[in-house]
This record gives C-alpha cells, sequence and structure tokens, in this order.
C-alpha cells in the first residue's frame, strides 16, 4: 500500500497528517526504506487473529484461579462481564484501524489523539515500553506452560520421574526451536502457517471437548452455577472472592491487539484488520464459553486440580477420561500444537512491533532494530531480540518462582494500560471535536472503564495478609519499574530522537 494518510480523521475535522506530526527528519530518513511484505489476505489474517488469542487453551491454565477464589460459577459471572467488556475494547480499537491500522497501534493512536497541552509525545514514548514489555513478557509464557505439559506427559508414562526447573527450561528451548527457525525461514509460508494453525485450533478443540463431555465424570450443576470456593485464603468478603476468581475468564481475553501489529503484511489492512481484529474475537469468546462449561463440569476432585503444576490441569483431567496413558498423550500433542501456533503468532506478532518503535526511535539501539533482513523478509534483528529475552525470562522459573510469577503479572495489566491510553484520549478527542457516533462512544466509554477496572483488579492481593513475596500483587511494582525505564529512556536519549513517522505506508 503506497497512499499517504491524507483523509480528514473519523473523529473531527482535523487532517491525520496533522495529528501525527512531527515529520520524519531527514536524518533518520532510511526508516521509510524498510517496508513488510504485504501479501497476506483476510483467511489468513483472520485465522492469525484466532490463534494468537488462543482463549480456551488459555483457560485450561488459568481455571485454576476460580479453585481458590470464587469457585466455577465466578468464572460464568466472568466469562460474560469480562466478554462484554473486552468487546468494547476490540471494537473501539477495530474503529480506529479503520482509519489508521498501524503495527504499534496504540502507542501511534496515543500520539494521534492526545491533547497538545499534556506533551503527546511523551505519553506515545511510554505506551510504546509498556505495550513492546508486556508482548516480550508474553512470548515467555507459553513456552514455560507447554514445557510443564510436555513433562506432565512424560509423568504419565514414568510415574517416578520428579519434574525440575532446569527440565522445564531446556524443554522451553528446544519448543522454540521451530517457531523462531520458521519466522526466519518460512515467511513465504506464513498464510499456509495460518491456515494450518487455524484448523489445529478448531480441531484440538473437538476433540477434547468431545472426550471431556462422553467420557469424563460430570460434576452437578450445583457445582458448576453455586459452588463457592472453601479454600482459605484470608478473604471473607464472598463479592471480593468472586472478583478474584473472575480473573480465570479475564485473563484469557486478551492479546487481540496481536493482529494490528501484522497490518503492515496485510493487503487493504484498513479493511481487513478491523474484520480480523472483531470476528476473531467474536468467535475466541464463543470458544471460550463452551469450553468454560465443559471444563467445569468435568474437572473432577478440584483439590487435585488446585495442587497439579502449573499446566498439569488440562492433563488430569483428559486422562481421569480416557483412563489411558497413550491416549491422553495424543490428546496433548495435538493441544500443544495449537499451542506451537500460538506461539509461533506471538513471535511474529511482537517482533514487528519491536521493529516499528525501533523505526520510530522509541528504545534504545533503535538503529540497530530497525533492519528489515533481505534474504529473509523479516525484521531479522527484532526476533533474535525476542527469541533472547524469552531465553533470559525462562531462567526466572528455574531460580525463584515468586520472581517469575511477579513477572507474569507484567503482561495483562500492561496490556490493559496500552488499551485503556488511546480509547481514553480518543474519548477526549471526541469530547473536543463532536460526538458523531453515539453508539461507539459509549462503547469507548465503557471500555475506558473496563480497562480501569481490570487494572484495579489485577492489584488485588490474591491472598491476605499479603505480607510475603509470594502474596504480593507485584503487577503494579512491576509496571511502575518498567515506567521508570521508560522515564530514564525518555530523559536520556527519548525527548530528542523519538518521533513517529508520519507516514510508514502500511
Amino acid at each position: 500500500m503506497t497512499s499517504k494518510i491524507a483523509e480528514v480523521h473519523e473523529l473531527g475535522q482535523v487532517p491525520a497528517t496533522e495529528l501525527l506530526r512531527p515529520v520524519v527528519p531527514k536524518s533518520d530518513a532510511e526508516r521509510t526504506q524498510s517496508r513488510l511484505k504485504q501479501d497476506l489476505k483476510t483467511s489468513p489474517i483472520f485465522f492469525f487473529g484466532i490463534v494468537v488469542v488462543s482463549t480456551w487453551e488459555a483457560y485450561s491454565n488459568t481455571a485454576v484461579i476460580s479453585l481458590f477464589n470464587g469457585g466455577p460459577r465466578s468464572t460464568i459471572i466472568g466469562v460474560f462481564v469480562a466478554g462484554v467488556g473486552a468487546w468494547c475494547i476490540v471494537r473501539s480499537l477495530a474503529s480506529m484501524a479503520k482509519k489508521e491500522p498501524y503495527i504499534g497501534a496504540q502507542y501511534r493512536w496515543t500520539k494521534m489523539y492526545c491533547p497538545q497541552g499534556l506533551n503527546p509525545l511523551f505519553w506515545s514514548h511510554l505506551q510504546g515500553w509498556f505495550t513492546t514489555w508486556a508482548w516480550i513478557v508474553s512470548a515467555s509464557v507459553l513456552p514455560y506452560y507447554t514445557a510443564s505439559q510436555i513433562l506432565g506427559v512424560v509423568t504419565l508414562f514414568y510415574p517416578t520421574y520428579v519434574m525440575g526447573g532446569w527440565h522445564i527450561y531446556l524443554v522451553a528451548v528446544a519448543f522454540m526451536i521451530i517457531p523462531i527457525l520458521a519466522n526466519l525461514y518460512a515467511r513465504g509460508a506464513l498464510k499456509w502457517i495460518e491456515l494450518v494453525g487455524g484448523g489445529c485450533h478448531l480441531l484440538a478443540y473437538i476433540v477434547i471437548t468431545a472426550v471431556l463431555w462422553t467420557a469424563a465424570p460430570t460434576n452437578t450443576n450445583d457445582f458448576v452455577f453455586r459452588q463457592h470456593s472453601d479454600v482459605p485464603t484470608g478473604w471473607t468478603n464472598e463479592a471480593v472472592r468472586t472478583l478474584l476468581g473472575m480473573q480465570a475468564t479475564l485473563l484469557p481475553l486478551t492479546a487481540f491487539d496481536g493482529t494490528l501489529h501484522m497490518s503492515g503484511e496485510v493487503k487493504n489492512p484498513r479493511e481487513r484488520v478491523p474484520r480480523a481484529m472483531t470476528w476473531s474475537y467474536g468467535i475466541g469468546w464463543i470458544f471460550l464459553i463452551t469450553f468454560m462449561f465443559t471444563f467445569n463440569f468435568h474437572i473432577g476432585d478440584p483439590a487435585v486440580i488446585a495442587a497439579a503444576p502449573p499446566g498439569w490441569q488440562l492433563i488430569l483431567i483428559i486422562q481421569q477420561a480416557t483412563k489411558h496413558a497413550g491416549a491422553t498423550a495424543f490428546i496433548m500433542v495435538l493441544f500443544m500444537l495449537t499451542s506451537l501456533g500460538a506461539y509461533f503468532n506471538g513471535v511474529a506478532s511482537v517482533s514487528r512491533l519491536v521493529w516499528a518503535f525501533s523505526r520510530d526511535r522509541g528504545l534504545p539501539l533503535s538503529r540497530f532494530l530497525t533492519q528489515i533482513n533481505p534474504r529473509f523478509e523479516v525484521p531479522l534483528r527484532a526476533i533474535l531480540l525476542v527469541a533472547g529475552s524469552t531465553l533470559i525470562l525462562l531462567l526466572l522459573p528455574v531460580f525463584s518462582a515468586t520472581a517469575w510469577n511477579a513477572l507474569l503479572s507484567l503482561s495483562t495489566i500492561a496490556l490493559y494500560v496500552s488499551y485503556f491510553m488511546p480509547i481514553f484520549f480518543a474519548c477526549l478527542h471526541r469530547r473536543k471535536t463532536g460526538w458523531s457516533d453515539i453508539e461507539l462512544g459509549i462503547t469507548e466509554v465503557v471500555a475506558v472503564v473496563w480497562s480501569l477496572f481490570v487494572i484495579g483488579l489485577l492489584c488485588v492481593p490474591p491472598v491476605l495478609p499479603a505480607n510475603t513475596p509470594s502474596s504480593v500483587p507485584w503487577s503494579g511494582p512491576i509496571m511502575g519499574m518498567v515506567g521508570v525505564v521508560a522515564l530514564i529512556d525518555w530523559t536520556v536519549r527519548g525527548h530528542r530522537e523519538y518521533t513517529p513517522v508520519e507516514s510508514h505506508e502500511e
């Protein structure tokens, strides 16, 4: 796509080119020479969105949260309340993408809509740091859980095997190899990879759901719809415990901006990217609702599931259904294929985000990270940065589970901050220029309120008293640390170098 952003902005009569100034300094003109190959059409980017969000797969790991607070009934409340809130966010982001579908869209939109008196470049730079590091941290989660699941399958055949931290690390590194190499060498087959990944996603869902409903023991309606958690967590207020249990269905409903960061490789992104975002989220939400009921009705003994290592919950539930190690292993391999596709998509998305933010000089060593490798036609150095960061981050659970959990808390809260900022500033802009679309305006207000609610909820300690490292909600402090680093970067070089380009011709 070679057209520049010259049309009148949909939120008012201010040209988008004016909102995106300052223009690229001539000394940085080389930034406009790097282009990604635009060859993805509707089906590949749609399946990309479904696989990168992976709602029902994520719930198989987060469902255990409700067993400590709220009980299964909290997930029923959560899946509908969180689903509507997240839908408002998706709808708001998609409306912006119809006019400005950018890689790294959130920090660009923050720059566009932030009032001039509030220093838009500063907030855009801060936004870019939050979004980038949220995705880099998120990219390390899937290898860890999948490695734990692989070793969990091993225990089916070798019951005396004891899983160790280094075992998870080495298996996680092995798991990363194929998606990383595919991101480098298989760029030409990207659309086929997305189609196959979407097919595996659907096939695994059908197989696992069918096995659980036909073979697994079934819990009572009272357990699923009325059961409270009786695990002592220090919280005595049942409403608070329900809100904490809602996180089990809230956490999987995120990462829908991953599709945005592939905008530079989509033909006609103004039409296809918003459509892919909304449809992939809607279908993912339906998958999550149906799988949540499937999981809750066939969870078995909650105490056993709650005590299982991370990622083992689904293994135990399938094993009690099949009662056969080989059958369980086969089904879990099918499930892990969806994880393989999701990690491939995650690396593709975050590497494009790192590349775009570097091209805008948002990160240190930006000039090094901004090049597109002519042989592979991908941002090679950004991909290697993501892979290297994951290798380092995966060392944390080897030495400290508390440090690992503290880091994981960053990903979701930082993503919701990245959703909140551009939508909030867009609301301010609409208030100034006029609300031409009342329905969209209400949707954006709900999205802002929901984002703030999620950010606050993720800062609530899951157990009381919160006087030990393992009980402290580290999301707020970790976010603060990222903000401090971003502020230092802004002070040292960002205020001089950071300049979101007028048009990347994406």
